[in-house]
């Protein structure tokens, strides 16, 4: 008899620590006879500057970290941009919030006309590999980017961004 129970107080110390707890919330009064959620005429208005975003770090523009690599002068609020791919591999670009993305294919040049400034327009290669831009303003005041393929990550740059002035940045 004595074993029978050693036995089953033995299995019973075996499974107790398997079983999960079960977890359960009670419900809580009010304090001081309050409702839970007060009504709408007693509740706080709206205020701006709890919500007011904080000042948090930011990485500057590119305007105040670099030169500019190229400067044109806008016409209307507008700017002219020929791509120029003078390699054999394909490229894809998008003006964004002009264009969707596009090939540009090798050997060939594109130009966008009237893109609002600021603009960004973002160069990519299907396999991935990096990309070279070069930017300078012709004589009619357009921008051409030349794009060509680089195993240097140091000279890797797929966007171009024109600010409302002009400035060009390449990165």
């Amino acid at each position: 008899m004595f074993n029978k129970l050693k036995i089953i107080c033995g299995s019973l110390v075996a499974v107790l620590p398997a079983i999960p707890l079960a977890a359960t919330a009670l419900p809580v009064a009010p304090q001081n006879n309050q409702p839970l959620n007060p009504p709408l005429s007693e509740q706080r208005e709206y205020d701006p500057e709890v919500y007011r975003l904080r000042p948090s770090v930011m990485p500057p523009l590119p305007e105040s970290r670099q030169a500019p690599d190229a400067l044109i002068s806008p016409r209307g609020g507008k700017v002219n941009v020929t791509l120029r791919n003078p390699s054999n591999a394909p490229m894809l670009y998008q003006a964004v919030g002009d264009t969707d993305a596009r090939v540009l294919p090798p050997y060939s040049e594109v130009t966008l006309l009237d893109l609002g400034a600021p603009q960004t327009i973002t160069v990519t290669r299907p396999e991935g590999k990096l990309i070279m831009a070069r930017a300078e303003e012709d004589a009619e005041g357009m921008l051409s980017v030349t794009l060509e393929p680089t195993n240097n990550f140091d000279l890797d740059s797929n966007t171009v961004r024109i600010s409302r002035e002009g400035a060009v940045y390449l990165y």
